[in-house]
């Protein structure tokens, strides 16, 4: 699709951070449940320690990266901004990352928010009860 030119990088976070969520401070791990309306929603969002944060830092989120719900309501996203910096892509999201390129994030952004994107990823998607994204074809 669009991978080619973006040359993006997906990170499919399959971790478990989720396992060692132990304090109400600490590093937010975002969860689809986390993405509303575009935006991340920090009402009960999971934090893990630093540690444990710093040992997945290839999960680590940066300005302009989106996160993507893979699992139940697909299409949720939302685009990082600098008050995200650092916080954690958690099980059930996918990361995508421009690195390098020219396309624009923002573009990127609502480009996957078009009825016909999400039509197209939810005819990928695979399970009955709950949609899962299990593999994603960039290219």
């Amino acid at each position: 699709m669009i991978g080619s030119a973006a040359q993006s990088e997906l990170d499919l976070s399959a971790h478990s951070s989720t396992n060692r969520i132990t304090s109400p401070i600490g590093i937010p791990v975002v969860m689809p449940k986390n993405i509303i309306d575009g935006r991340i929603n920090t009402r009960d969002i999971a934090k893990i320690d630093e540690e444990t944060a710093n040992r997945l830092s290839a999960h680590r989120m940066h300005s302009g990266d989106i996160v993507y719900g893979r699992r139940g309501d697909i299409g949720r996203r939302a685009l990082i901004t600098e008050s995200e910096e650092g916080w954690l892509c958690g099980t059930g999201s996918l990361r995508i990352s421009l690195g390098e390129s020219e396309l624009d994030p923002g573009f990127l952004f609502y480009y996957l928010g078009s009825a016909d994107v999400i039509s197209w990823v939810q005819s990928q998607a695979i399970g009955a009860t709950l949609p899962n994204l299990n593999t994603f074809d960039s290219a």
